[in-house]
C-alpha cells in the first residue's frame, strides 16, 4: 500500500503537510502539479507520476489536492482509500465532472 499526498494550488509536493506525513508514515509520494491551475492537465500529471507506481494507494488531498484526489477516483481502481483535507469543492470547480460513488 502506498501513500500519496496532492497538495492544493498555492504549495508545492514537499511543503509542511508532506512533511508531517512523510515524518509519519515513512515514503510519500507526491505528484509535482505546482503552478497549474486546470484540473484535468493536473489530473494528467497524476496519472503520468502515479502510471508505473504499484498500487493499492491511500491518496490525502488538500484544498485542490482534495478535488483531485475525488477526479482521479473516477479513473484509478488502484486506490482504496481517500482522506481529503478542506477539499476545494466550491463554485470555482463547478465545470468539474460528477464525482461516482465507487470509493466507500
Amino acid at each position: 500500500m502506498q501513500l500519496v499526498f496532492l497538495h492544493g494550488l498555492e504549495t508545492g509536493p514537499h511543503g509542511n503537510k508532506y512533511q508531517a506525513l512523510k515524518a509519519m508514515f515513512g515514503k510519500v509520494i507526491s505528484p509535482d502539479c505546482e503552478g497549474v491551475l486546470d484540473p484535468y492537465q493536473r489530473l494528467q500529471i497524476i496519472q503520468a507520476t502515479m502510471k508505473e507506481q504499484p498500487g493499492p494507494f491511500i491518496v490525502v488531498g488538500s484544498s485542490a489536492g482534495g478535488l483531485m484526489a475525488l477526479l482521479w477516483q473516477q479513473v484509478e481502481p488502484r486506490i482504496v482509500g481517500l482522506v481529503l483535507c478542506a477539499p476545494a469543492l466550491h463554485p470555482l470547480f463547478k465545470n468539474c465532472r460528477p464525482v461516482s460513488q465507487k470509493a466507500r
